[in-house]
């Protein structure tokens, strides 16, 4: 699978295993108005950055990023599933012309060639207002959403029910508890051990046909503590194991190309 790395604010980029194994790192840094809430048109801008990056497994930064799977989804011609896992439920209201990190989900279910979607992982306030936003969205049926508490059993739900399609799978790591990562929108519930079951066994029983990974830690300071370092490197033995699963035979390293 091809390995993506997004710089857009830095974060991967002190991940110097990951690096070595990236097919291609696109610099994002310059282009302005993404982070948290982008409008139309610097999505567009974006999307003509990654119009020749094939959807494979791709590395986007901190989850203020999240919306940019958006823009993977949109390549996608043919109809596939949607596998997300989060600790929140991005389906809020964006301001016109806008998506934010909490609305591209929102987004996603207007795309025509998506027949389902699967949250799992999400923190139980969040499901408060679910209902309102189903309604509002007029796709409830292609939504299925799943606390953290009942992971296991959403698990071997969601396997049976993808069995044999083509799905996108979609991992901000807030969905995860400390140490397994660390991110600046705070922690889930779920351990490494767990979502990594769930992620071998898409593998094996369905066709995945595309990853993304955002949720890496923000330090306070411009140069990092020990605190900091240790941070890092727990998400990026997280991204390494994603690396394994996903595009096993590129871990011995290779040169990435930066465009």
């Amino acid at each position: 699978m091809y390995v993506c790395l997004l710089n857009t604010d830095a974060t991967l980029l002190r991940q110097k295993r990951l690096l070595k194994a990236g097919d291609t790192l696109v610099d994002l840094s310059r282009v302005h108005n993404l982070r948290l809430m982008s409008p139309g048109k610097v999505l567009e801008e974006v999307s003509l950055k990654l119009s020749r990056i094939p959807v494979g497994l791709s590395f986007l930064g901190s989850g203020d990023f999240h919306h940019l799977t958006l823009l993977f989804l949109r390549k996608l011609r043919t109809s596939f599933t949607l596998v997300v896992l989060d600790r929140h439920l991005d389906m809020h209201t964006a301001p016109p012309g806008f998506v934010t990190c909490g609305s591209w989900l929102r987004e996603a279910l207007g795309l025509p060639c998506l027949e389902e979607v699967y949250v799992l992982g999400v923190q139980e306030e969040a499901l408060t207002n679910t209902e309102g936003w189903l309604g509002a969205t007029g796709d409830a049926t292609k939504l299925k959403v799943y606390p953290s508490k009942a992971f296991l059993p959403a698990v071997r739900e969601v396997l049976e029910k993808v069995r044999g399609r083509r799905v996108y799978i979609s991992v901000d790591k807030d969905v995860l508890a400390s140490p397994c990562a660390w991110t600046t929108w705070g922690q889930g519930e779920l351990r490494s051990g767990p979502v990594f079951y769930l992620l071998r066994n898409l593998k094996n029983c369905a066709r995945v046909i595309g990853v993304d990974v955002c949720g890496e830690y923000i330090p306070a300071s411009v140069i990092p503590g020990p605190r900091d370092w240790g941070k890092i490197e727990a998400n990026e033995v997280f991204n390494l194991a994603m690396l394994r699963l996903f595009a096993g035979s590129k871990c011995s390293g290779s040169t990435v190309k930066a465009v």
